[in-house]
């Protein structure tokens, strides 16, 4: 059996109270709380960052449950402070245990999680700092704006915590059987529905448990095992993804932000070029910072210089289609669900040959990247690419853990381009 420090286990019973807690208030709203909840409620923007939210929430747990008691009421001239930290305490912690190599980048860290909104100063006086000064995490002292995906995440790693921190007392969580196949880590959707009730005596609000377990299914938190059904209050059996329980480096964090921000300024750069601006035969275009996400579209162009209303692959192929192909909705998947033996994923060659115009498709994303729009008069849809399809290889290169930049370079090198894509199997055939 686990064993916690007195700190940690008391920590383990806040997460239950906390959770209940939780989910007793959420069933229970009336219509005069609705409106005040309206007024102080912010939806999901493209300000919210799934990573480093989950992050900062690991980080929080393991502050609160080290050894060394992190955050805690704090006094400083007559006044308390509650659940806080110290600025430089933080930093010779995140030192210690690895999350970073010196203490600049532990500084830096840390104004991460405070530019993004997850943690701020006591008095909202200062950035962060290595100095005797109090923070909190706003989840502490409920400053941090609810979105339907923030609540869907916390919810999912409270319950992930309390389910793995009681494992060897329940018998919901742990390795399945399906199939001949053994799912470590997992639970039968009707159990932990259950479960959770006989917690804390929630029988009237079995329903509201099973909306909110599709919650966990619609943000990427759970999963089926084989990818085949929504969250249902039966037998199937459920796990938790793979990035959602992975441990997420705080400088990796901190490395990819700052390349997202260079990545940004170059986009802004080339989204207003001079007049004197001369294109090559062959190029990426990226759409501009002012765009949520960045995009590469796979296109060609003549040697001459071209109007801004032509660099749009969207615009030029309005004008021969007339319609404008519309982005979809990716649901993330790891590279290492796509190399498991028994992944539900089946792989598809495509050989496309360009056009005047390019190969009318635009990638997003990356390890890997996918198909986010087709052009329906191009030569990509006429071979049969199709929204959703993971890159997996392109002219025989392994490209599943490179980004949608690298990938477009490699396809653009050439008039003609053999890809191995990556479909589910339910949508192998269509």
């Amino acid at each position: 059996m686990s064993h916690f420090s007195s700190t940690s286990a008391s920590f383990v019973l806040s997460y239950k109270h906390h959770l209940m807690s939780s989910l007793i208030s959420k069933s229970s709203i009336d219509s005069s709380s609705v409106n005040h909840i309206g007024r102080h409620r912010t939806y999901l923007s493209s300000a919210f960052d799934y990573n480093i939210f989950l992050a900062a929430e690991q980080l929080r747990y393991n502050l609160k449950t080290s050894k060394i008691l992190m955050i805690k009421d704090r006094k400083y001239h007559l006044r308390t402070y509650k659940c806080c930290f110290v600025g430089f305490e933080t930093v010779d912690w995140l030192l210690h245990h690895g999350e970073s190599d010196n203490r600049e980048t532990a500084v830096a860290v840390m104004q991460l999680l405070l530019e993004n909104g997850i943690i701020h100063h006591v008095c909202d006086d200062h950035q962060y700092k290595d100095e005797y000064l109090f923070y909190r995490f706003r989840l502490d002292d409920g400053t941090y704006p609810p979105t339907d995906q923030s609540e869907a995440i916390l919810f999912g790693f409270e319950l992930y915590q309390l389910l793995l921190s009681t494992r060897d007392e329940n018998t919901v969580f742990g390795d399945h059987i399906k199939d001949g196949h053994t799912f470590p880590n997992s639970f039968i959707g009707c159990e932990v529905v259950q479960w959770l009730i006989i917690q804390e005596s929630l029988a009237k609000c079995r329903e509201f448990l099973v909306s909110r377990m599709k919650d966990l299914i619609d943000y990427d938190v759970i999963r089926h095992v084989t990818g085949d059904h929504h969250f249902q209050d039966n037998d199937h059996l459920y796990e938790f993804c793979r990035e959602f329980t992975q441990k997420r480096s705080l400088a990796g964090l901190l490395l990819q932000n700052r390349g997202i921000s260079e990545t940004r300024m170059m986009n802004s750069l080339a989204s207003h070029p001079t007049n004197s601006t001369t294109v090559k035969s062959r190029r990426y275009s990226v759409e501009s910072a002012a765009s949520s996400s960045s995009q590469a579209s796979i296109e060609r162009e003549s040697s001459d210089a071209i109007s801004e209303d032509e660099i749009s692959l969207e615009t030029v192929r309005q004008k021969n289609a007339g319609k404008t192909p519309k982005p979809i909705i990716y649901r993330s998947v790891s590279v290492e669900e796509l190399e498991e033996p028994n992944s539900p994923y089946v792989k598809k060659n495509i050989l496309i040959q360009s056009d005047a115009v390019g190969y009318g498709f635009v990638l997003r994303g990356c390890n890997p990247a996918y198909v986010q729009t087709i052009d329906p008069a191009g030569p990509a849809a006429a071979a049969g690419l199709k929204v959703r399809h993971l890159i997996a290889m392109v002219n025989g290169t392994n490209v599943l853990r490179l980004g949608h930049r690298q990938v477009s370079d490699i396809i653009l090198r050439n008039d003609s381009v053999n890809l191995v894509i990556m479909v589910h199997f339910r949508d192998a055939s269509m």
